[in-house]
């Protein structure tokens, strides 16, 4: 059986961090050429979904 150490954690993490801000990205990119509302509006969320998961999982990295 394989232990992850805290720096496998942490590197982890930073990968998880990384894909929640190409999502961010990805879905605000979205919004911003959404012409129907209700779609711009679910990108929009879904971007802010994803950049409030990156904050989140950074404050995981800097307690670890």
């Amino acid at each position: 059986m394989t232990t992850m150490t805290t720096n496998d954690t942490i590197d982890c993490l930073n990968d998880l961090i990384e894909v929640s801000k190409d999502g961010e990205y990805g879905f605000r990119t979205s919004a911003e050429h959404a012409r129907d509302p209700q779609l711009k509006a679910l990108f929009t969320k879904r971007s802010d979904d994803c950049a409030q998961a990156a904050r989140e999982l950074a404050q995981h990295v800097v307690q670890l």
